[in-house]
């Protein structure tokens, strides 16, 4: 008898397993609605210190080395020369590297290093905070960052250098970040 009630159970447990869900609530259905997920709340937004974000926004240092290590070649480099602006007789080298989602402009002075000038990115795959990137409500980068330096309906600009300007800004549609640009002091 014992051995049949523990088939008995276990033909229960299979049929129940197989059995297909529940459809959804009548008034549900007449709707065409199907009835919604649990709500889970958005994870805590981690504090990322404002000061020298323009150094420390990016997954690389924005140079043509180390966004080839990390990315791989760029779709396309524009590169043209100018008189540099401080020694006379030395041309400067400018590079516009373009990649999908980042375009960076660098400056490398004759002799020099690369040094960067601006960078665009549409993209949250070149950010070392993806939290803060392209698809994210400005609440959620104001919750990391705290309140902007200056901030329009357009966009929040964060300018958190001591010495010396290097302004972030996330340029928004919508209350939602759709491009971040960093503007990198050169002398």
């Amino acid at each position: 008898m014992r051995a049949r009630g523990l088939i008995g159970l276990a033909l229960l447990a299979a049929a129940a397993a197989c059995a297909p869900e529940s459809p959804p609530p009548e008034d549900a259905r007449g709707r065409g609605e199907v009835p919604a997920e649990p709500r889970q709340e958005p994870a805590a937004v981690e504090e990322i210190a404002c000061e020298d974000l323009a150094r420390t926004i990016l997954a690389v240092e924005p140079v043509r080395s180390s966004l080839e290590r990390k990315f791989g070649a760029p779709d396309s480099v524009v590169a043209s020369t100018e008189p540099n602006r401080h020694v006379r007789g030395r041309v400067d080298s400018l590079f516009v590297v373009h990649y999908s989602g980042l375009t960076a402009s660098l400056r490398k002075p004759g002799g020099g290093e690369d040094m960067v000038d601006h960078v665009t990115v549409t993209e949250s795959r070149f950010l070392a905070y993806p939290a803060i990137g392209v698809g994210v409500p400005e609440d959620r980068v104001i919750a990391a960052l705290g309140e902007p330096t200056r901030r329009t309906r357009q966009s929040l600009v964060y300018d958190c250098g001591e010495h010396i300007e290097e302004p972030v800004t996330f340029h928004l549609a919508d209350g939602v970040v759709r491009r971040i640009e960093i503007a990198y002091y050169l002398d």
